[in-house]
């Protein structure tokens, strides 16, 4: 023991990480080492230092999270640390997207049936707003309804919000072939139709399939705005069918007053177009839909936007100088917008100059918005000054950007090291790595599913008047 003590001593990091590792069975006859010189070099005290706080995290248990679809960290951290998890929602039992979906349209809120709400001959458009993987099986669903019912297949349009999601609904084969799949274009003018001036006498522009429908069902996914950052219009109707200029004004404003003028006038959109029924998903952990929710556009938006938040936002009581993320699920959530969306969340909690670590199993490269970011740190200030790549990609960019001045970010990916650090970031090449961060913190807090998570400082809120 006092060998391998001296070896520790004298080895550096590496042979001190290592004993972290060996069974908490050694504590005590280290313990008892831990303050004797080896017999090659005397111990300086900042290594005995170093060594004491690795013999304390041998003590601690390890906290473990997972990431990826089947992948998991864990991580010990010195003994008196303060740690906050994170974890989000824990379902009682697995949530059958299909059934939640049947039986929330047979028995809406403040609303008939959807079978009642058609009548043959009805054009129906069925709006899905984001491209959350649980939103497939709803929106088959939605569609074998309909046609149990009163509609037709060549009556009923599936809009979805880009091209990349057509391909997706198409390859099962589970949606009737008659059924015409769209994809929404913001800067085709042709595929547009104005509505009105919306009050603030901005003009109203929605896809033609909305404009021309006689029933339009929005599913929208009711995901908790981050606090500092922006509201949570970022997959809902109006802006998600919208034209490009409303996209960015709607998307990547960051002032405060006008992202509350905004969410106003997304509400008033949906009025204007006569919006009546709608679907709200509030997502689960990875894949899945924790509830769904159907019946009066005002009322289940309001109902999803509390269940998301109950769901999804846990208080802090203190900044961290580490947070820890984790994007849980497939690929289809391995992607730049929920990476951007998970570093916001982490960034409303980490202390000034802190550090972020994020877990992902992303292999999208960075879009050229992104490595334009690490060369030009301006903020977007006039349509003027608009860049060319979608709102959505400048929303990805205005987080990682504000998240990036503020503190350090360290991505566990499966991208390359150039990819990763091109845009500003540290690469991590195994998760295990982050361990050397929590060996250094003075507290952290651990966010699950961090795309999706709202954590909240108790001391903001007290300040808000």
């Amino acid at each position: 023991m006092t060998a391998m003590l001296a070896a520790c001593l004298t080895g550096g990091r590496a042979l001190q990480r290592s004993l972290c590792e060996m069974q908490p069975a050694i504590l005590p006859n280290c313990q008892n080492q831990i303050t004797k010189q080896t017999p090659s070099k005397p111990a300086d005290a900042s290594t005995l230092r170093d060594v004491q706080a690795i013999l304390r995290a041998v003590s601690m248990p390890p906290h473990s999270f997972s990431y990826g679809s089947g992948h998991s960290l864990s991580l010990r951290f010195p003994s008196g640390t303060p740690i906050v998890k994170c974890s989000g929602p824990v379902a009682e039992k697995h949530t059958n997207a299909e059934a939640a979906t049947a039986d929330a349209l047979r028995n809406p809120l403040d609303f008939p049936p959807i079978t009642s709400a058609t009548v043959p001959g009805d054009q129906i458009t069925i709006a899905v707003c984001t491209s959350l993987p649980c939103m497939q099986p709803i929106a088959t669903k939605v569609i074998d309804m309909l046609l149990d019912a009163s509609a037709q297949p060549e009556e009923i349009t599936l809009l979805l919000p880009n091209e990349a999601d057509v391909a997706r609904y198409k390859s099962p084969g589970t949606i009737h072939a008659k059924i015409h799949i769209a994809s929404h274009t913001p800067d085709e003018r042709t595929s547009l139709g104005y509505i009105a001036a919306s009050q603030q006498g901005n003009p109203v522009y929605f896809h033609r399939a909305l404009c021309d429908a006689d029933l339009v069902l929005p599913i929208e996914a009711s995901v908790p705005g981050i606090e500092g950052y922006d509201c949570a219009l970022h997959g809902k109707l109006f802006p998600t069918f919208s034209d490009t200029d409303t996209k960015f004004r709607l998307l990547c404003n960051t002032d405060s007053q006008a992202r509350t003028q905004n969410a106003v006038e997304a509400q008033e959109a949906a009025w204007l177009l006569g919006i009546q029924l709608g679907i709200q998903v509030v997502p689960g952990a990875s894949n899945e839909a924790l509830h769904v929710l159907a019946g009066k556009n005002e009322v289940v938006q309001k109902l999803g936007n509390d269940m998301s938040t109950n769901a999804w936002r846990t208080d802090i009581p203190e900044q961290a100088d580490l947070v820890i993320g984790a994007i849980g699920g497939g690929p289809e959530l391995q992607t730049w917008e929920h990476v951007a969306r998970a570093l916001a969340a982490s960034a409303t909690v980490v202390q000034e100059r802190g550090a972020i670590g994020l877990c992902t199993a992303l292999k999208e490269p960075p879009p050229p918005a992104l490595k334009r970011m690490a060369f030009d740190l301006s903020e977007l200030s006039s349509q003027d000054d608009r860049p060319k790549h979608t709102a959505e990609e400048e929303l990805v960019v205005q987080r990682i950007r504000q998240t990036l001045q503020r503190a350090s970010v360290y991505l566990v990916s499966e991208l390359e090291i150039h990819e990763t650090e091109s845009i500003g970031f540290t690469h991590v090449d195994a998760p295990q790595n982050l361990q050397r961060l929590g060996e250094q913190c003075d507290s952290c807090i651990l966010i699950s599913n961090a795309q999706y998570a709202a954590p909240t400082l108790l001391q903001h809120e007290t300040q808000t008047p």
